[in-house]
């Protein structure tokens, strides 16, 4: 039984990294909206309350995307700069979750972070994608960034 107790933050570990990759969002059709790139729109991209993770999507859209965007706080976003639904239709979101260390018999799992991704059409009120990672968050975002300007492209050449 202290084995199993042992053994048990290294099987929930894998079976969360194993689950999902950086990929899945490339081949998930849901990852975006079918509509991305359409119309001329203004991406609002969402800023976090972690400086570092907001640098690292500001660089990525900077390098993967050349739609318009704007780096927005969630507190403008219902602001009347932001109510024109059509011209800011669309809002990428990386949320952060902590978990705290968690004790189990004579083993502990150790805090962590996961990050969910996921793109609100405003003027639908759906959400896409719900990608969810726990660690490399730069390979996540750099990866639904360039998914996002692949729509984008495709849909504007139509």
């Amino acid at each position: 039984m202290k084995t199993l107790y042992a053994l048990l933050p290294a099987l929930t570990i894998s079976v969360l990294l194993g689950c999902s990759s950086p990929r899945s969002i490339s081949a998930n059709e849901t990852a975006v909206p079918p509509d991305f790139g359409k119309e001329q729109t203004t991406l609002l991209v969402l800023n976090t309350d972690h400086t570092h993770i907001n640098r690292t999507i500001h660089s990525s859209i900077e390098k993967f995307y050349t739609g318009p965007f704007e780096m927005v706080d969630p507190t403008m976003i219902n602001s009347s700069k932001y109510s024109d639904r059509q011209k800011y239709r669309y809002m990428f979101r990386t949320t952060v979750r902590y978990t705290e260390a968690v004790n189990m018999g004579m083993s502990r799992m150790a805090p962590s972070f996961t990050f969910n991704y996921d793109v609100v059409d405003r003027l639908q009120g759906k959400q896409y994608g719900n990608a969810k990672s726990t660690g490399t968050y730069k390979n996540w975002i750099e990866t639904y960034v360039k998914r996002l300007e692949q729509v984008r492209i495709a849909n504007e050449a139509k």
